[in-house]
This record gives C-alpha cells, sequence and structure tokens, in this order.
C-alpha cells in the first residue's frame, strides 16, 4: 500500500510545509510562548539548512517537536539540548533511534524520547518490526516510519476538521443565544421606556394643563415649577425652577412689548398711509376745481371777446357781405364751441 513516491524530495516539503504551519498555530496559542517560539524558530531555521539527503530525518524530527508541544505543551531533550543543534539532522535521528530500541540517551538528557510509540503512531507491532529491522534494512525501517506519519498526520488532520466543525456548530449555537437574549432585553427596555414615556406624558398634560388654569397675565409665571414639581426632590430644586420662571416672565413681558411696538408701529403706518391717500385725493380734487375753474374763466372771457368781436364786425366793416357771413359764421361757431365746454 506505501508507495516509494512518497519518500520523494516533493513530497518530504509538502509534508514539511504542512507540519510547520500546524506546529506555527500551537505555538502561538500556547501561554508564555515566548521562550518557545524563540526554541521554535532557532530549529526551525536548522530544519531549513537541511541538505537534500537530510530531509526525511529533518521531517521525523519534526514530528517529535511536534509531539512534545501537544502532549506537553513545552519543549524537552533534544531540543532544549544546546548540543544538539551543533550535531547534523542524520546524527541526531541515529540517537533517536538508538533510544527508541534502549540503546542510547541516559534518563538526564533523554526522557522525552521515551514515548516514541506515540510519535509514530499507535501501532506495537509496527513498532516492534521496525526496531527489529532498523540495523537490518535502514531504508525499510525509514520507509515504515514514514509511513506512520503520514497516518498519524492525515488523523490529526481528520480529527482537526471534526474539532473545527464542532467549534463552528459551538459557536453558532452561542451566537443564537447572544443574539435572543439581546432581543429579549431589547424588548423589555422598549416596554419598560414605552410606559414610562406614557406616565411621564400624562403627568406632563395635567401638569400643563394646571398650569395655563393658575396663569394670569399680570402675575409672575409658574411654568416651570407646576410642570415638574414631581421631579423637586428638595427646596434647591423648587428654587431653581422658580429662577427659571423669572426668567421666563422677563423673556415674554419683553417680547409681549416687542410685539406691542411692532403693531403700534404697523397701525401707525397703516394711519399715515390712509391720510395721506385721503389727503393726496382732496388735493387732486382741489386742482381739478381750480383747473375746471380757470377752464370756465378762459370760457367765459373767450365768449366775451368774441361776441365783441361780432358787434365790431357789424358796426364798423363795409366790405362784402359775403366775406361779412363768413366770418359771422366763424364767430357764432368758435362762440358754440366755448359755451359747450361750459
Amino acid at each position: 500500500m506505501y508507495e516509494n513516491s512518497a519518500l520523494t524530495d516533493e513530497k518530504l516539503d509538502e509534508l514539511f510545509v504542512n507540519e510547520v504551519r500546524s506546529m506555527a498555530n500551537i505555538v502561538e496559542k500556547l501561554p508564555d510562548n515566548e521562550q518557545i517560539r524563540s526554541t521554535f524558530t532557532h530549529w526551525l531555521n536548522i530544519f531549513h539548512g537541511a541538505t537534500a539527503d537530510e530531509k526525511f530525518e529533518r521531517n521525523c524530527i519534526l514530528v517529535q517537536l511536534h509531539k512534545q508541544l501537544n502532549d506537553q505543551s513545552k519543549l524537552s531533550y533534544p531540543f532544549t539540548d544546546p548540543r544538539s543543534s551543533q550535531r547534523d539532522l542524520r546524527t541526531l535521528y541515529q540517537i533517536s533511534m538508538m533510544q527508541r530500541t534502549g540503546a542510547g540517551i541516559d534518563e538526564a538528557t533523554g526522557d522525552s524520547w521515551k514515548s516514541t510509540d506515540a510519535m509514530y503512531g499507535s501501532v506495537p507491532h509496527k513498532s516492534r518490526q521496525y526496531s527489529s529491522q532498523a540495523d537490518n534494512n535502514p531504508l525499510a525501517s525509514l520507509q515504515l516510519a514514514n509511513k506512520q506519519l503520514i497516518e498519524e498526520n492525515a488523523s490529526l488532520v481528520r480529527q482537526l476538521l471534526a474539532l473545527q466543525s464542532q467549534r463552528e456548530s459551538l459557536l453558532l449555537r452561542r451566537r443564537n443565544i447572544v443574539e435572543n437574549d439581546i432581543v429579549e432585553v431589547s424588548n423589555d427596555h422598549s416596554h419598560m421606556y414605552g410606559e414610562k414615556m406614557k406616565y411621564l406624558k400624562e403627568i406632563f398634560a395635567c401638569n400643563v394643563i394646571t398650569t395655563l388654569k393658575l396663569f394670569l397675565h399680570h402675575k409672575q409665571p409658574n411654568y416651570f415649577v407646576t410642570l415638574f414639581a414631581i421631579f423637586c426632590e428638595d427646596q434647591q430644586d423648587k428654587l431653581l425652577f422658580e429662577q427659571l420662571d423669572k426668567q421666563l416672565g422677563h423673556l415674554l413681558h419683553r417680547r409681549i412689548n416687542h410685539h406691542k411696538r411692532l403693531a403700534m408701529h404697523a397701525q401707525i403706518e397703516r394711519a399715515y398711509d390712509e391720510m395721506r391717500s385721503r389727503v393726496k385725493a382732496e388735493c387732486k380734487q382741489l386742482l381739478n376745481m381750480q383747473v375746471d375753474n380757470e377752464m370756465r374763466k378762459l370760457c367765459l372771457t373767450g365768449m366775451r371777446c368774441l361776441l365783441q368781436l361780432r358787434k365790431l364786425l357789424l358796426d364798423t366793416y363795409k366790405g362784402s357781405r359775403r366775406l361779412r357771413r363768413e366770418l359771422l359764421k366763424f364767430l357764432d361757431k368758435a362762440h358754440d364751441e366755448l359755451a359747450n365746454k361750459l
């Protein structure tokens, strides 16, 4: 079932990248993770410097680091031992294999390597087979260990997906509960606010009616004292509203006087306009009468002049009778026109 293609450089690099991403998330979530982050970064730099021949050993050691963080939430040997960073990855991996077969590190320095079965998966039969073949066939042992690592990684991925799904479900449930609680609280507050506003409106309506009944324009108004009497807890509050009433009274009187002045100015302007119109009409009528009188005088004077001219013409003119008739006719016509104008 296991293929040799799983040991190619590309496959090992892909597994390495996925493992590093998973471990980075774990390191970020650990409390007081500054020392762990520093150690993790130091070994990450060592892993990045691995040669093509060391990629398999690099992945195995990285999985051991991942295992320590998962199980202990901290790092121990060999990652905390300064001597380990001086060794090449193959030597470090061989030391781990020796510890796995019971021939390596002592108790003081290698206690975290004793749980190697968990690192390679919970398959005891395969682990014993791998231990018995470690010295005879190293390549088969590496292939078997890598296969177990791949299977363990796939199992961890499935567990992670299941936990993420469960987390999303719990978050959704919590969000629904919170939203329902918010809606209920909002409804309760809205109902209480509506009832409070209803009572306040009733109180103010009653106070306004009382204020209007008690109001006399020649006395000091008691608007604020009457409206907010229910809110007065002591004499100081009442004095404050009385002061507001005094200010309101001064303001009302000033406003009334202002409107009185405006009304008086408007009345004076109307009276002035009416008087000016009446005087203008009378003056115009008087002028027209004077013009009419002058016209009558002129007409009468003209008529007298025409009569005198006619008499003079009859008494003194000795010329042609025809011309005299024409002149008399012209004078009579002019006299009639002036008479018609009267």
